[in-house]
């Protein structure tokens, strides 16, 4: 209705401006020929004299102008209905816009309306129906969240039961292949008799005299060499010492046992055969009973510097030698 209304008024100005212009025109040539009611001497004398002419030309363009000035606002018009048209053209109380909006900030207007519109609904639609037929979200994340926990629980209880079925198997690997495989020999130990003939007194004599201390291991140290059972092959490596280290004493049981194994010595106090000798035990054993076929290795040993990793490699490739045992 508006747009018409402005369509309207615009087409009355330009009229209005055409009839005014052009009748100043008619009453200059009648004034300046002198005669209103010989019209066709009068226009033929306008005609003829410049200035009328010019004033002519002037009135002419002053028409076109007023008659763009009316179109533009009329395409103006057309314009601010458009925009009001596709944009929200009211608030709450149905009132006007104020200025033109950017296309972002109407479809945010617009998004919000419909979130306003939405809720109203939401509320009716909740508070007339059933609670108990309506999915409560909250409920249904928590579900969510709690079916991972669920889950963990329910693989926890499993891998309980297989460490509990297998005994001395943990619960993670392949299980179904420490099944199906020959078993790994833990123990290469088999203590001697003068090794089980000594005394709780004799072992604490023993250690006081060499200022060690052994905590967690009922074992009692090997004195000697031949006790060892590593067998002549290994032992060719210590043949230049005449009895174990302290260290060497005190590891070599348990570690042949198959117990883990914290050694504390100083450098140089024969700590790499401390460990390595029962690590080639260990390699020949699995060699022994077909559980390793040799083309893989069986032990890793790791060093915090290369210099050390090189003289351990150096020290087990000489103690190995006798056995075939290479290290990489």
């Amino acid at each position: 209705k508006k747009l018409k209304k402005q369509k309207k008024a615009a087409d009355a100005a330009a009229a209005a401006a055409s009839a005014g212009l052009s009748s100043p025109a008619d009453d200059a040539a009648v004034a300046m020929d002198g005669a209103p009611d010989a019209s066709t001497n009068g226009a033929s004398a306008v005609s003829d004299d410049p200035s009328d002419k010019a004033a002519k030309k002037a009135a002419k363009k002053a028409a076109r102008k007023l008659a763009k000035q009316a179109m533009a606002a009329v395409d103006g018009a057309a314009t601010a209905c458009t925009d009001a048209s596709t944009g929200p053209s009211t608030d709450a109380d149905g009132a006007a816009d104020g200025p033109k909006l950017s296309k972002k900030e109407r479809k945010r207007q617009a998004a919000a309306a419909a979130a306003a519109a939405e809720a109203p609904s939401a509320a009716a639609e909740t508070a007339g129906g059933d609670d108990s037929s309506q999915p409560k979200p909250k409920k249904a994340k928590k579900n969510t969240q709690s079916s991972p926990a669920a889950g963990t629980a329910s693989g926890a209880e499993t891998a309980a039961g297989v460490s509990r079925e297998l005994g001395q198997l943990a619960s993670v690997g392949d299980v179904a292949l420490s099944r199906s495989s020959k078993p790994i020999v833990y123990s290469t130990y088999t203590e001697h008799s003068a090794t089980a003939a000594q005394s709780a007194a004799d072992v604490a004599t023993f250690r006081e005299g060499r200022a060690t201390v052994v905590t967690g291991s009922d074992l009692k140290p090997i004195r000697e060499f031949a006790h060892s059972g590593f067998g002549p092959e290994l032992l060719k490596s210590c043949a230049a010492f005449a009895t174990p280290s302290p260290i060497q004493t005190e590891c070599w049981a348990p570690a042949c046992s198959g117990a883990d194994v914290v050694g504390i010595a100083a450098t140089g106090s024969g700590k790499t055969l401390a460990f390595g000798l029962p690590a080639l035990a260990h390699v020949r054993a699995q060699l022994a009973a077909g559980v390793a076929d040799g083309r893989t290795p069986s032990v890793l040993v790791i060093a915090p510097t290369r210099e050390l990793a090189v003289q351990i490699s150096e020290v087990l490739e000489a103690a190995g030698k006798p056995l075939g045992l290479t290290t990489l």
